[in-house]
Parts: structure tokens; C-alpha cells; sequence
């Protein structure tokens, strides 16, 4: 086992060494070389260009671009779920939604995310593959940063920016995986520096630092400092400093909204809801209803914001298929990250945890007299005010839905609900789905709230020997 463990760290080191920060570069100045390719030698291919290439401040910027694409496709990307050796690929916004009440898997592809069983002894592969990309679009955001402070000092907005993507990466570890997430580094010019485990209160600490630093390094961009300050926002909501979250928000405008687009050209431009199984033409994913008995009625409601169209497809575990309207089935769509949308439910739940309600439901019915018009499709007037449901776990429960259907499918829901749990003090069974799970076999849901590590994490690296906590 320590023979394996250090040909596989010694092998992870170089490869990571070079991708880390030759992808961006070889992906906007040559065509000559894909990730894949990178990842599958052991010795640069011969048509990727020295590292040098980036000590320029094209090369720098280049680094960036690949940083900003890396990104994209970890929060929103093209989505497959599927078993091993398939070649899954998972973003934020799909496992959030599988793994919560906004999303079914259509097939048995997604049957371990989507019923909560997730052994830490058996990580399935679209949990790998969620950290695989998170963890590269960590590490591209930090190598971008340096190499543009040395050689491209004139874009400070770039610099303010990539701080903000390393910092929300930080952020979706903290949501998504069980505390124990090694921060692990390439230092620049240097060596891969391995980590142990950090709490997931630690990881959400880092994050703040990353914001606090994408705000200094702003220069002249109002939208990198909203964007940081959103960040900062949620990452302080994920620790229970609810006053202090409400403060770094406070600046944001309502009409802020900082959307991560895709064309929907080429497979790496394509959105978590276009990617198709490899059956026929049927979709891999579909909006739930009263998933698990307790689960929000995105359908039944009839509510505006999360409408959804059946596509004529019988899924494999029994239930139509129904497609979220808020987004093109093209493969291309603008996904929100961060908005001012996000900015006043987060001042509105830092309300209701002071006892205000009285600004807690100005702040829920301000939204839905002023942000109707942002809503897809379109509305032809405001949506009617929200009446004070009259005790505090009611008005929690409204708190949480309206953020549920504002935020609906934006990658939000995984980190509410264990919110709810960590800082509400709601028993799990209260908050994820319950019961019987949909299809054949007779199954229920299981008891996992969030993804396991990564085997491959334990094996490479020497600090870490697991997860130090789950289920919170």
C-alpha cells in the first residue's frame, strides 16, 4: 500500500504540476492538446508548448480564461451521470438538485445521488468527478492569480475576479462534501503541497479570505465587488453569522445578477441540463415534485417561478419527465451565480433571526412586488404579498421555501438544507427526502446529506485518512 500510495502521489504531483497551469494556455493558444491528453502522460505531449509561454501577460490572461471556462464547467457544465468507466461528469446545479428536492434522476444512472446512499467506502462517480472539477477549477483560479500579479499587474479586475471563482469553489467543497476537505496547493513555482483535511468550517473561512482579497483586487470592477460580496455573504450564512452576512450584502444592488453563460456549441459549451443519456434521445434529469413526501411542490404549486414543461418522456423509474422552463433546451443559457435577488433573502433571513418580522417580510414581499419581471417565462405583474404565518417554525419554513423558489435550480438548494440542519437544528429526515424511493425494488431513501471524499484523495495524499465528520 505505501509502494502504491507514493507512485500514485509522485504521479499526481507532475501531471497536476503541469495541467494546472498549462491547460488555460494550450487551450487558447494552441489546438493541439485537450485536458484528457494532459491527464493521460506521463510526459508532455510534444506539440504543447514550454511553460514559458505563460510568464507573459498573454499568457497570463490565457491562464485566466481557462480558469473562468474550468469554473463554468464545474458550476453549471454538462452533466452525465452514470457507472464507472462511463465517463461521468457532474456540476453544482445538477447534484445539488438530485441530492435535495429539486431534481430526479430519470434511469438508475444517478439511483446513489439521487436516494442519499453514499458510503464513504464507495463514492459513486459523479461525486469524483463533482470534486475532480472543483477541485482543478480551485487550483487554475489560485495559479491564474499569480501569474497575473507578476505578469499582467495591469488587470486587477481579472485578479479581484479569480479570487472570487477560488473562493466559491471553497464554498460548493463546504456545501456538497463532508467536513474534512483537504485544501491541498500547487505553490507557485514550487511544489504540490498536500493538506490535510479541513473542517467545513475552515473551508468556509478560507473562502472569506478569497472574497476579502477579490474585493481589494477589484480595481475598477463594481461587478467583481458585488460578486465578492455575495460570496462572502453566503459563506457567512454557511457559518450561522447571519448579521455579518446581511452586512457584506447590503450593497447590492436588486438588479445585480452575475450569470455564468453557455453557447451551447461544443460539448465543453454545453449546460448541465442538455447532456443526454447514451439511450436514445432521453434526458438524464427531471424536475421533482414533493420529492420523498416532504419535499418543496416546485410542480403542483403552480408557482410562476419554477414551471416546468413534460417532454413526452417515460422515465425508467415510473414518473414523467418534466423540463425547467427558466432554462433553453439548446445547450446554451445564462445560470445565476450570485444576483440581488440572493442579496435581500439573505437580509431577510438575518431579520428573522434577530426576531425582526416585520423587516423579514418586508424584505420577502419587496422581492415579490419588484423581481417578478426576472422571472422566465415572463409575468404580467407582481406576485401577491406573503401574510406573517404567525410562529417561528413557520416562518422559517416560508423563509426556506421562498428561497427555494427564487433560487430554484441556481446550486443553492444542497447548501440550504444542510443549513437547516447545522444551524436550525432540524433533524435530517425533516429536511432531505423520505420514504419510499421511486422505482422498482421495493427502496427507501438513505441518510446521507452530503458526498464522501474521494478513495483516490486517501490514497495520494498522506494527511488525509478520511472524512473527520458527516451528516452535518
Amino acid at each position: 500500500m505505501l509502494n502504491e500510495r507514493a507512485m500514485i502521489r509522485k504521479i499526481h504531483q507532475a501531471r497536476t504540476a503541469r495541467w494546472l497551469v498549462l491547460i488555460g494556455a494550450t487551450t487558447l493558444l494552441s489546438n493541439g492538446c485537450s485536458m484528457d491528453d494532459l491527464l493521460g502522460a506521463d510526459e508532455l505531449p510534444p506539440e504543447v508548448t514550454d511553460p514559458a509561454i505563460t510568464h507573459t501577460p498573454a499568457g497570463a490572461r490565457a491562464v485566466y480564461n481557462g480558469a473562468v471556462v474550468s469554473f463554468r464547467s464545474a458550476f453549471a457544465g454538462a452533466t452525465s451521470f452514470g457507472p464507472a468507466g462511463s465517463g461521468s461528469a457532474a456540476s453544482v446545479i445538477a447534484m445539488s438538485g438530485v441530492m435535495t428536492d429539486e431534481l430526479h434522476a430519470t434511469s438508475q444512472s444517478a439511483e446513489m445521488e439521487d436516494m442519499r446512499f453514499l458510503p464513504e467506502s464507495d463514492s459513486s462517480t459523479s461525486a469524483i468527478a463533482l470534486y475532480s472539477r472543483l477541485q482543478r477549477a480551485r487550483g487554475q483560479a489560485s495559479q491564474a492569480i499569480e501569474l497575473l500579479r507578476r505578469f499582467d499587474p495591469d488587470g486587477a479586475s481579472r485578479i479581484g475576479h479569480a479570487y472570487a471563482l477560488e473562493g466559491y469553489t471553497e464554498i460548493f467543497l463546504a456545501e456538497f462534501f463532508c467536513s474534512g476537505v483537504p485544501l491541498s496547493t500547487l505553490d507557485f513555482d514550487g511544489d504540490f503541497t498536500y493538506r490535510p483535511g479541513s473542517t467545513t468550517e475552515q473551508v468556509l473561512e478560507r473562502a472569506i479570505a478569497h472574497f476579502d482579497s477579490a474585493a481589494v483586487h477589484a480595481g475598477d470592477s463594481i461587478r467583481v465587488v458585488h460578486l465578492a460580496n455575495l460570496g462572502r455573504g453566503r459563506a457567512l450564512l454557511g457559518l450561522g453569522r447571519f448579521a455579518e452576512a446581511a452586512n457584506a450584502v447590503s450593497a447590492v444592488p436588486d438588479d445585480f445578477v452575475y450569470a455564468v453563460t453557455f453557447q451551447g456549441g461544443t460539448n465543453s459549451d454545453q449546460q448541465a441540463f442538455t447532456r443526454q443519456s447514451t439511450i436514445g434521445a432521453r434526458w438524464d434529469l427531471s424536475v421533482a415534485d414533493q420529492k420523498g413526501i416532504n419535499g418543496i411542490d416546485f410542480l403542483s404549486s403552480a408557482d410562476p417561478r419554477t414551471q416546468a414543461t413534460i417532454i413526452g418522456q417515460s422515465s425508467t423509474r415510473g414518473f414523467a419527465v418534466y423540463f425547467p422552463s427558466k432554462y433553453p433546451s439548446d445547450a446554451s443559457g445564462a445560470f445565476a451565480l450570485a444576483s440581488g435577488i440572493e442579496a435581500r433573502l439573505v437580509e431577510a433571513e438575518a431579520a428573522l433571526r434577530a426576531g425582526d418580522v416585520d423587516t423579514w417580510l418586508d424584505k420577502l414581499n419587496h422581492l415579490r412586488r419588484t423581481a417578478w419581471s426576472t422571472i422566465t417565462p415572463a409575468l404580467d405583474g407582481p406576485l401577491p404579498d406573503l401574510a406573517d404565518p404567525g410562529t417561528d417554525g413557520t416562518r422559517v419554513d416560508l423563509m426556506f421555501r421562498e428561497r427555494a423558489l427564487w433560487l430554484f435550480l441556481t446550486g443553492q438548494r444542497q447548501g440550504d438544507l444542510r443549513r437547516l440542519v447545522r444551524h436550525y437544528g432540524r433533524p435530517s429526515e425533516r429536511v432531505y427526502p423520505i420514504g419510499e424511493f421511486p422505482g422498482p425494488g421495493g427502496r427507501s431513501y438513505g441518510n446521507d446529506i452530503d458526498l464522501p471524499i474521494p478513495p483516490a484523495e486517501r490514497l495520494a495524499n498522506p494527511y488525509f485518512d478520511g472524512c473527520l465528520v458527516r451528516g452535518v
